[in-house]
């Protein structure tokens, strides 16, 4: 996307163009809950499946 702006006096257009890294960056800020939404069961099943039983099942006897 690019953006042009016109300086003041001068009559000279600076135009500012975003990487992609950039927009990439601005489009997941803008729609963070999808990646949340997303990310969470993932990380619940990890957490419940993989950390919880390096505890022991030892109290489960």
């Amino acid at each position: 996307m690019n953006v042009s702006t016109e300086k003041h006096g001068s009559g000279k257009i600076a135009a500012k163009t975003r990487t992609p890294m950039e927009e990439k960056i601005q489009y997941i800020k803008k729609h963070w809950q999808l990646y949340v939404f997303f990310l969470l069961p993932g990380l619940a099943v990890t957490i419940i499946f993989k950390y919880i039983p390096m505890g022991g099942a030892s109290h489960c006897l």
